[in-house]
């Protein structure tokens, strides 16, 4: 699931070498937090939202699949 965020990630990314995703388990989900260049937050955000919307649900349902919730945060650097 981790390479599965990764590539999602990367993928819409104009820095994909800059891509770091961190994974940490809890008894029923598992948090993504993606780490990225601070260029590259709107681009992964979109528009309104819908970007990290739809991330976010290829997630939650890929999760499902493994009997697991996903979340996906997004990391703030300065």
């Amino acid at each position: 699931m981790n390479k599965f965020v990764q590539f999602l990630i990367e993928s819409i990314v104009n820095h994909p070498d800059e891509v770091e995703v961190k994974e940490t388990n809890e008894e029923t989900e598992s948090i993504y937090t993606i780490k990225i260049n601070p260029e590259d937050i709107p681009l992964v955000i979109g528009k309104g939202g819908k970007n990290i919307r739809a991330i976010r649900i290829l997630a939650r349902v890929k999760g499902s699949i493994m009997g697991k919730n996903a979340k996906i945060q997004i990391e703030e650097t300065i």
